[in-house]
């Protein structure tokens, strides 16, 4: 647990999916999908975008799937399936074999013809944290994430954040050495109207075009894929 704040974690995997070329098949299975994912997750939300035709919606989500109690919850549009929690005890393996589950149920709604097919993968991990109002916890927190310290302007006020909206960086790179992954690194630093805290968000999300399934599983190349986020100080 770190110092200075007490993080709240989203944790989201997704798989992108499709026949080769396009994939005119998913309009046609989503209803049994949907009747195959409300056994696990029974309240069902139809997004805004559901009104985009699917062919011309391609990874667009439009449907989510939630547990009762809201958490975990599971999204499908053309093309794409996600599973995202909150669950503080969650870990790679379980966001796997679950996201695995739904690639299951939207493989076995195709027909045997189809060459359904993996696409690409992504894992992300959202922290966040609430400090109070000091420049020290604020970079206390950074260095135990192993971020560099912020640069304050002159005229910054004493809170050491920019006035008078929220302050960060976004950046996404490639190593040369694995040429299939990107990495995108965010930090977010949002102050509340009132002063009194600050919320520090620290978003972490590699993604791969080259994640295929083993047999008929995706779990061990959605960990595999996991194990080789950055891990930077104690996030």
């Amino acid at each position: 647990m770190l110092q200075h704040g007490l993080p709240s974690n989203l944790d989201d995997m997704l798989a992108l999916f499709g026949t080769s070329p396009g994939d005119p098949w998913y309009a046609m299975s989503v209803d049994q999908i949907r009747q195959g994912l409300l056994a696990d997750y029974p309240v069902h939300e139809r997004l805004p975008n559901s009104l985009i035709p699917a062919a011309l919606a391609q990874f667009v989500v439009q449907e989510r799937f939630r547990c009762k109690d809201q958490w975990p919850l599971v999204q499908i549009g053309p093309g794409i399936a996600t599973f995202n929690t909150i669950d503080p005890a969650a870990n790679a393996q379980d966001s796997a074999a679950a996201l695995d589950a739904v690639w299951r149920q939207i493989r076995s709604t195709y027909p045997t013809a189809a060459p359904l097919e993996i696409a690409g993968a992504a894992y992300a991990v959202l922290e966040r944290y609430t400090l109070s109002p000091s420049e020290e916890s604020l970079q206390g927190l950074l260095h135990q994430l192993g971020l560099p310290d912020l640069t304050w302007g002159d005229g910054a006020p004493e809170l050491g954040l920019v006035s008078p909206g929220p302050i960060g960086w976004d950046v996404t790179f490639k190593d040369v050495n694995t040429p299939d992954l990107t990495i995108g690194l965010t930090l977010g630093v949002h102050p509340t109207p009132d002063g009194d805290t600050t919320t520090v968000e620290w978003r972490r999300v590699i993604t791969s075009a080259l994640v295929r399934p083993a047999g008929d599983s995706i779990v061990p190349a959605l960990v595999a894929l996991a194990q080789r986020m950055p891990k930077l100080g104690q996030s």
